[in-house]
């Protein structure tokens, strides 16, 4: 199920891009478990609400979607789906053109977190891993595994990069471009690569 709110911000969004192309506004729907925040969008994001499922953004959310104003080369619009899970996100982060699906569990992310073009939060594998549940999607979609996303406040996750169920990034963190985060960061760290590893300390590193 499409949540109220995706079709009326879609319009409102559509709109003002028209007019504008950034839209400056408050928006609250407690209905469907959307809570309100002070937002900056440029274009027109997708926001998806199902079963249980939140969204909780806090002030000063800077989101980038789409063409207008991309700078890195990702075209998409940020895409946000809460499927009987929650999406939290604290205050004063930016995003472009990113995908979070929180499917069963939540993501959480702090305050003042940048998340680069194209980056792909999900916390599930959406698919079962056992090749017979596949071959029927109830069996599939039933033993799917999920566990949840924590991105702590103040890092830096590079433009397209995946982080994937279970992860949890410490704080201060710079997760280098195009990685592929498949365990636990720790703080203060800078790390990349697919699989993500630690690279340095930022402190080494400054």
């Amino acid at each position: 199920m499409i949540c109220l709110l995706y079709h009326l911000l879609h319009m409102t969004v559509y709109r003002a891009k028209r007019v504008f192309g950034i839209l400056h506004t408050k928006w609250r729907l407690i209905g469907n478990s959307v809570q309100y925040a002070n937002y900056r969008i440029v274009g027109t994001p997708i926001i998806e609400i199902s079963g249980n499922g939140r969204i909780v953004l806090g002030d000063n959310l800077q989101m980038n979607n789409g063409m207008l104003d991309n700078q890195i080369g990702y075209n998409n619009p940020c895409i946000l789906r809460a499927e009987n899970g929650s999406i939290l996100i604290g205050k004063n982060v930016g995003m472009s053109q990113t995908t979070l699906v929180a499917k069963n569990v939540n993501i959480t992310i702090g305050c003042n977190v940048k998340i680069g073009g194209g980056v792909k939060v999900y916390t599930t594998d959406f698919h079962s891993l056992h090749y017979e549940d596949r071959r029927e999607s109830e069996y599939d979609t039933a033993n799917r595994k999920c566990a949840p996303v924590v991105i702590d406040d103040d890092c830096f996750i590079g433009a397209g990069s995946i982080i994937l169920k279970g992860v949890h990034i410490g704080a201060r963190t710079i997760i280098g471009a195009g990685s592929v985060v498949t365990k636990d960061i720790p703080a203060d760290v800078i790390a990349g690569g697919n699989p993500c590893k630690i690279l340095k300390e930022i402190n080494a590193a400054l």
